[in-house]
């Protein structure tokens, strides 16, 4: 569930921020004065949502136990800062957009530690796989009689 969960949040940001392509493409032409600040407020808006989309991203990475301890923290305290710094965004309001001084560098973090925490894992053998069975013991002095299924 919970990779679904991350999952869906992590291209719901991702389609945001080709949202925030477009309509900035858009702010980059024109020349009203109405429509450049309908735009920008769109921008930072769409921003304020995409925190919550990367907070939703980060709780759900962190409840999926795949993680080790220190990045499920930083997915939590991830998760506290993008919600906190995406109010400011989505009602713009001027003043709380510092706090984006605290959820930028952990979501770098957090990105980079997932993507180095995930592909070291990947060359591992997974624990899903069956374990093997083991061999019966031979009677030391003993010599294993040949049998025509192990002649060949």
């Amino acid at each position: 569930m919970a990779a679904w969960v991350a999952c869906i949040a992590g291209v719901a940001a991702a389609v945001i921020s080709l949202a925030q392509f477009v309509l900035g493409m858009f702010l980059a032409g024109t020349s009203a004065t109405g429509t450049a600040y309908a735009l920008y407020e769109a921008v930072n808006r769409l921003d304020g949502v995409k925190m919550f989309a990367l907070a939703a991203l980060g709780l759900a990475a962190a409840a999926s136990g795949v993680l080790p301890r220190w990045l499920r923290y930083t997915g939590i305290a991830l998760a506290f800062a993008m919600v906190l710094s995406g109010v400011p965004y989505v009602s713009l309001l001027q003043g709380g957009a510092v706090l984006a001084y605290v959820s930028g560098p952990l979501l770098l973090l957090f990105i980079t530690g997932t993507g180095i925490a995930l592909g070291t894992s990947a060359g591992k053998p997974s624990h899903a796989l069956p374990a093997r069975q083991p061999q019966p013991a031979r009677r030391p002095g003993r010599l294993a009689r040949s049998t025509p299924a192990t002649r060949r």
